[in-house]
């Protein structure tokens, strides 16, 4: 409110000095019609839009890490509304956004030592880890929606602003709730997810303080249905037609379960700050502190074991209590600083101790527990010298559960002439099986740390080695990225045949990543490929895809005088085929297999849109899954991410996108 009075009392004041100055010295008659006719041709060119704040991950800011970026702004993906929309490395979930999600790729390790690992909505999930701090001169604003079929209703709202010079406070919030579109109140798998983060970044005005606290939660409440009973009852009689292009006919869904509910959260606090002894920061001592905490509930009214197979932790009687993990961390240690002409350098040096306990209850007795903790140091060190960076970061565990565990990260920069940016990158790690992966037992479902010899005090590891390399490219009428990566991964665990996972003794790997957009005239092409080769004898490619691929025309123009720039476009995402992908809902895992008598991908969905944009708002109207009433040879005719969970069927949605200032 007083932004907007002191904006109120500005333009007040502007127009009495204007006038003033007008009674003063009237212009000549000519200047008069020059004037306006200049005015005229300045109300007809567009306005400049204010760009979206820069903004910068909160760890990477804490490292002193120069990586301002500019926030996503591009008016052509604002109709890809939804995570998995917005990248290509290829993913799955149960059909329905708000589901359980997993990456159908494999993934360098992000942190260090013990580690809980029961991560659901790794695309969803808001954490410190993805958490942006924002450089505003003025409150910023930004508000998404979302609605359509499915009963669906999306809200995203992000609010950041300085309550000083230097202090920058921010906000997100998102929540999705929404029924499945398969006559809801039979297929039973309706979402609620809600997801909020408030960060805060200080520092003093003297510079010698600085201060990080993030708060986070995360939450999603699901009406379980265990995916499709029968396959043809769904998918029609001539689902297994293939000679020819056949039109659909379908049945009817009938899930496995009618009377089951999971609840998934995830909570996870930090805090963290530091004090230098002179204002140039040359030395200064830090502190840093976490706590992570994940719980699962899983109920069934009816717990029909022809469904939950031979591997239950219920009777008819009784359900016990569900799955609680602790995690604590503790971090201390000294910064340190100096600038050399044109080079600087960064080292932080730290102690590391983490906590976790575990509790469950079994149907045979009471509440169990147990307990573990590590102690190991971590090493930071962040250089700049002109347009060359150089990140390298270092971890090692030395007592405790985590003893011999390690983590060696090196990322070199370089900018060429503000268009081509190049990163190079490698990881060497060794790091403790994550406890959702040795322990996990609840009311439903459990499988123990014996299955994989594993115990607290004996615990299973995991080694990965990759590098790669990244190309970046800024234009006007050529943009995108291309990425390579080679790796290989020793000791991996992942449910096969089952949930309870086993050990993969090793994977080598190459992935290729490129998303590129070229525009001519009123015409945008893009182009997103994430090829990926895993040489595995246990299962083929690992299991997962080898190609993703996304394919986008878009038309652009102006209408209304300039005030409307509106696109039309299609896009069509095809996944190649990957082997059967299950999930079990009792115990929050995704399994392979082996027996691939259903494998999944090898299946392409169409969209179309139309999005437009005036002022400071962005809207879209989009139909998705337009194929999906034909049967084509040589596709798929199963349209699922995960075994007996089909996708959304065709269905239109609309939305928008507001942002404000002050």
């Amino acid at each position: 409110m007083v932004c907007v009075l002191t904006l109120f009392i500005h333009k007040v004041d502007a127009q009495i000095f204007s006038n003033s100055q007008g009674s003063i010295e009237e212009p000549k008659s000519a200047d008069t019609a020059s004037m306006k006719r200049d005015s005229i041709e300045k109300a007809n060119k567009p306005k400049k839009l204010r760009a979206y704040p820069k903004s910068q991950l909160a760890n990477t800011l804490w490292q002193m890490r120069d990586s301002l970026h500019q926030s996503d702004s591009t008016f052509s993906n604002v109709h890809r509304y939804f995570p998995a929309s917005k990248q290509i490395i290829p993913s799955a979930n149960l059909g329905v956004i708000g589901s359980p999600e997993k990456l159908l790729a494999i993934q360098p390790f992000t942190n260090s030592g013990i580690q809980i690992g029961f991560q659901q909505f790794p695309l969803q999930g808001k954490t410190p880890d993805n958490l942006e701090f924002h450089k505003v001169s003025q409150p910023f604003t930004n508000v998404k929606y979302l609605q359509g079929g499915g009963g669906i209703i999306g809200l995203d709202i992000l609010h950041t602003q300085n309550l000083s010079a230097t202090w920058n406070v921010t906000i997100d919030y998102s929540s999705i709730l929404n029924e499945d579109m398969y006559t809801p109140k039979v297929a039973l798998q309706q979402n609620l997810n809600r997801n909020t983060i408030l960060g805060s970044n200080f520092t003093s005005k003297n510079g010698k303080y600085e201060q990080q606290i993030i708060f986070s939660w995360n939450r999603n409440r699901r009406l379980e249905n265990g995916g499709l009973k029968t396959d043809s009852l769904f998918y029609g009689p001539n689902f297994q037609a293939s000679n020819s292009i056949e039109q659909r006919l379908f049945g009817n869904y009938y899930p496995n379960l009618t009377n089951a509910k999971s609840f998934w959260a995830q909570t996870d606090h930090r805090f963290k700050h530091r004090y230098f002894l002179d204002s140039s920061k040359t030395f200064g001592i830090s502190q840093s502190l976490r706590f992570q905490k994940v719980r699962f509930q899983y109920t069934d009214k009816t717990r029909d074991t022809s469904f939950y197979g031979n591997e239950y932790n219920f009777t008819k009687n009784k359900i016990a209590d569900s799955t609680s993990y602790n995690l604590f961390e503790h971090k201390v240690g000294v910064n340190f600083q100096k600038t050399f002409s044109s080079l600087t350098a960064n080292l932080q040096v730290n102690h590391i101790f983490q906590y976790l306990d575990y509790q469950y209850d079994t149907f045979l007795t009471k509440v169990k527990s147990y307990s573990i903790n590590t102690q190991g140091f971590e090493g930071i060190l962040n250089t700049k010298y002109k347009s060359w960076q150089i990140f390298a970061e270092a971890n090692l565990f030395v007592l405790g559960y985590a003893q011999k565990a390690f983590l060696l990260n090196a990322e070199l920069k370089k900018s060429f002439n503000k268009e081509y940016f190049l990163t190079l990158r490698g990881q060497i790690s060794n790091q403790p099986v994550a406890q959702y992966l040795s322990t996990f037992t609840n009311n439903h479902y459990y499988f123990s740390a014996d299955s994989l010899s594993s115990t607290p005090s004996n615990p299973n590891f995991t080694q990965q080695q990759f590098a790669c390399i990244n190309i970046v490219k800024k234009g006007k009428f050529l943009w995108g990225n291309m990425g390579l990566t080679l790796g290989s991964l020793q000791n991996d665990y992942i449910g096969i045949n089952i949930a309870v996972p086993q050990k993969i003794d090793i994977v080598n790997y190459v992935q290729f990543s490129t998303d590129v957009s070229l525009k001519i005239g009123h015409f945008i092409f893009q182009e997103q490929v994430f090829l990926q080769l895993n040489q595995n004898k246990e299962l083929a490619n690992y299991g997962l895809p080898k190609l993703n691929a996304r394919s986008a025309i878009f038309y652009q123009n102006e209408a209304f005088d300039q005030a409307l720039l509106f696109r039309i476009g299609i896009e069509g995402t095809y996944t190649s085929q990957y082997m059967q992908l299950n999930y079990r809902p009792d115990a929050g895992a995704f399994y392979w297999n082996t027996n691939n008598l259903n494998p999944l991908g090898n299946y392409p969905v169409f969209d179309i849109f139309i999005s437009g944009r005036i002022q400071t708002v962005d809207l879209f109207l989009k139909y998705e899954h337009l194929n999906e009433w034909l049967i084509v040879p040589g596709v798929n005719k199963r349209y699922e991410q995960v075994y007996k969970y089909p996708i959304e069927p065709y269905r239109l949605r609309f939305g928008f996108n507001w942002r404000f200032w002050n």
